[in-house]
């Protein structure tokens, strides 16, 4: 999505709240490490004029499975770039306490 989509879509007054949106949906992608398309909440493909609504009145939010794909993700990637480096002396090292990670959705 190109800034000035953003930029369009939003106006002046709720910009901040859809980049913020925008970077936590693509950010998730990437912890994941896949790309699914739920049928609703900030992962969802296309947000529709009901989700700008929700995103500009209370915030769109993960889903139980959207975290639970982020600390599949998270644990696979440090599980092959740990593993790849077994010595320990990579600069990564540090962050595998960070890297497995728990949270519990309310």
């Amino acid at each position: 999505m190109s800034y000035d989509r953003i930029q369009a879509r939003a106006g002046s007054i709720h910009l901040q709240l859809l980049l913020a949106h925008v970077l936590i949906h693509e950010i998730t992608h990437v912890l994941q490490g896949v790309a699914p398309a739920p049928p609703d909440g900030i992962m969802k493909a296309r947000w529709s004029g009901d989700d700008y609504d929700e995103m500009f009145s209370h915030g769109l939010a993960l889903s139980a499975e959207d975290v639970r794909l982020i600390r599949n993700g998270m644990q696979n990637w440090s599980l092959r770039h740990i593993s790849a480096n077994p010595s320990g002396d990579s600069p990564l090292s540090g962050l595998r306490p960070l890297l497995f990670w728990s949270f519990n959705p309310s």
